[in-house]
């Protein structure tokens, strides 16, 4: 056939075939650059192990081998164990690992990193997330941890938590990234609130436990399994805690330690940290009068390895336990709505004869008894009512220089307070409470003249009342706490009136008497009455 002939039999056969339909722009979602879909799910390993965790470095290599990656996630790791020479980039395959030569990461690198180095991380981000795509994407930090002090250590060196922000912001600048899904950490100790905070710009949730990890850490080979697909973040967030802690609790992995796990939405940590202000402002103002019950609170508070860290939750209960301020119980209640507004999933487990975590909430926040670490300082938590509360930790306390003279009386239905102060004071501050606890009534005034403000209180129900009358001078110390217990209401509510019907009465037509109004309680004439 001629080439001729060729070339016009293939025009027909053109223009004979059907139409093919070709993707839209909005077709191509979810593909890298624009050829073959993304998988659902990144999963990035920064594995620390040059130090006394090497062989669960390998060991929890193993365990990803388990399950290795698919069409579905990809699994990437940056490993560095004790040996010499032996860093090593991979993806994780079933049964094998694939190998990438570091220099490919970073031209300056040799084999042995410095994985307590921030450049480390956010070079081995950017190779990661870059090279092996997905839609969603999780770094799992993996070493020692020891809270916002450090994480990640190689000899003498470590991550701490600002270096870590540091380092997510210059990846996220570098490679234009949005936050990540979730980070994660595979650490002792780092389900913090100051942690969480730290981080919340560049995840959408943050991962820590509380308490101490056992050697073997995460179970990767019952997690990655469930890395589908079809699975949501809501179940993915799940997985992550719920594998772990199951895996100690039902015993198929063996472990020394009580476990803790949970995520927190970091959008939801600004309200947070606006009521821990708050309720830090009011330990601090309460420390003139009520240091020694504010001690108890905290020594009596859930705690895990490190004493410097409690439950964030359980702190609040304590200090409304111990301390007679209603401010205080205020306060801490802001507090543990706002983190239950933030808490996506949270599980502890208290291993037979190891430490108590049963009241365990999911976070920790930094908690010294005296001094606190001048590392403290360096994190963005560090600010308003809770910073000013550690500040006075170490401090010399004022002494109460201002006092009131309250009297407070009742006529039956109104609760009236007057009376005066001495010295300097500023604020005065009421709380109304019934005999169940519940604040009714809670005011603040100005200060002026000598003479406190008269105020009348009205509860809309009869019983027995308690009203709190705090001073404060102008620095913000309490100075004085009057109580005032017993206060007796008594609404004298008038006699209830009811329409009661008189007898039939014999009249024309058959016509019934006119109902008439009578006081309950009186006595009817007209017969016995199935009356409560």
């Amino acid at each position: 056939m001629s080439p001729g002939r060729l070339v016009a039999l293939l025009l027909a056969l053109l223009l004979l075939a059907p139409p093919v339909a070709l993707p839209g722009p909005g077709a191509l979602l979810g593909l890298a650059g624009g050829e073959e879909p993304l998988p659902k799910w990144g999963f990035y390993v920064y594995m620390a192990g040059d130090n006394s965790l090497s062989e669960e470095a390998a060991d929890d290599l193993f365990e990803m081998q388990a399950v290795g990656s698919n069409e579905n996630r990809e699994v990437v790791v940056l490993v560095d164990q004790e040996g010499e020479n032996d860093s090593r980039a991979y993806r994780v395959l079933h049964e094998g690992l694939e190998e990438s030569a570091l220099s490919n990461i970073n031209s300056d690198w040799g084999d042995e990193l410095d994985m307590g180095d921030p450049s480390t991380l956010r070079d081995f981000l950017k190779w990661a997330t870059t090279e092996y795509p997905a839609q969603e994407r999780i770094l799992v930090i993996w070493d020692h941890g020891n809270g916002f002090k450090r994480v990640a250590e190689d000899g003498g060196s470590y991550l701490t938590v600002p270096e870590i922000e540091g380092a997510l912001a210059e990846y996220r600048s570098v490679t234009g990234h949005g936050p990540l899904t979730l980070i994660g950490f595979d650490a002792c100790l780092m389900g913090m609130f100051e942690i969480a905070y730290e981080l919340r710009e560049h995840a959408a949730y943050i991962h820590g436990s509380e308490a101490y990890e056992p050697q073997e850490g995460w179970t990767y080979n019952h997690l990655l399994p469930l890395l589908g697909a079809e699975t949501t973040r809501e179940q993915m967030l799940e997985a992550v805690v719920h594998s772990y802690v199951e895996s100690y609790r039902n015993g198929s992995v063996p472990g020394g330690y009580s476990v803790t796990a949970t995520i927190i939405d970091t959008a939801q940590l600004e309200p947070l940290h606006e009521t821990i202000s708050g309720f830090g402002t009011e330990l601090r103002a309460i420390q003139t009068l009520y240091r020694d019950e504010v001690d108890e609170a905290r020594a009596n508070s859930q705690v895990f390895e490190n004493s410097a860290y409690r439950d964030l939750h359980d702190l609040t209960l304590l200090a409304a336990e111990w301390v007679p301020s209603p401010a205080v119980r205020l306060a801490g209640e802001s507090v543990r709505q706002a983190q239950a507004n933030a808490t996506v999933v949270e599980e502890h487990w208290t291993k037979p004869g190891r430490r108590d975590v049963s009241n365990a909430h999911g976070l920790t926040i930094y908690y010294p008894a005296s001094t606190p670490s001048s590392k403290y300082f360096d994190l963005a938590a560090a600010t308003g009512g809770w910073r000013d509360f550690i500040d006075a930790l170490a401090s010399e306390l004022p002494q109460p220089h201002a006092s009131l003279t309250a009297e407070v009386v009742t006529d039956g239905a109104n609760i009236t307070l007057s009376g005066s102060y001495s010295d300097d004071a500023a604020r005065l501050e009421l709380f109304l409470q019934d005999t169940d606890g519940n604040i009714l009534a809670h005011e603040e005034h100005m200060l002026g003249g000598g003479a406190l403000p008269t105020v009348m209180l009205q509860p809309d129900r009869s019983g027995s009342y308690r009203l709190d009358v705090l001073l404060y001078d102008n620095d913000g110390w309490l100075q004085d706490h009057y109580i005032a217990e017993g206060l007796m209401v008594d609404l004298q509510l008038p006699d209830l009136v009811v329409e009661i019907a008189g007898p039939v009465i014999g009249v024309p037509n058959g016509q019934v008497g006119r109902p008439h109004l009578q006081p309950r309680g009186n006595n009817i004439e007209s017969g016995n009455c199935n009356c409560h």
